[in-house]
């Protein structure tokens, strides 16, 4: 099994969003060969642009996670409450849903841990 830790680094204070790094790591109970990693995205709140590496990330597209540690960047669009929803899935097929929400105000995080899909 494994989880997710993030850390977001930004203050919004009732002003437009901006620029955000989201720094991801993929804490792993145990180090398994040939493991690997996964990620999609959704926006559900707001609007904004989620780049990786300078390259614009697509919604609800599952993009190949390189290392343990990585950074995403958002760049909000709006002033309104955003809120974006992952999806993280190992090779395994054990999934991690993590959702980020940024409020005028502050920031939220929660994490659901989900079993893994069985076909």
């Amino acid at each position: 099994m494994y989880c997710l830790q993030t850390f977001v680094n930004g203050c919004w204070q009732g002003r437009p969003l901006g620029t955000v790094p989201l720094e991801f790591s993929i804490i792993r109970e145990e180090h398994y060969a040939g493991t690997s990693y996964k990620f999609r995205y959704f926006q559900s709140d707001g609007t904004g642009v989620l780049t990786c590496k300078g390259n614009t990330v697509p919604v609800n597209r599952f993009q190949e996670i390189a290392s343990d540690d990585f950074v995403l960047t958002y760049q909000s669009t709006c002033e309104e409450q955003q809120q974006l929803d992952f999806v993280f899935v190992d090779n395994f097929g054990r999934r991690v849903d993590y959702t980020i929400t940024f409020a005028s105000e502050r920031t939220e995080e929660e994490a659901r841990f989900l079993p893994p899909a069985h076909n």
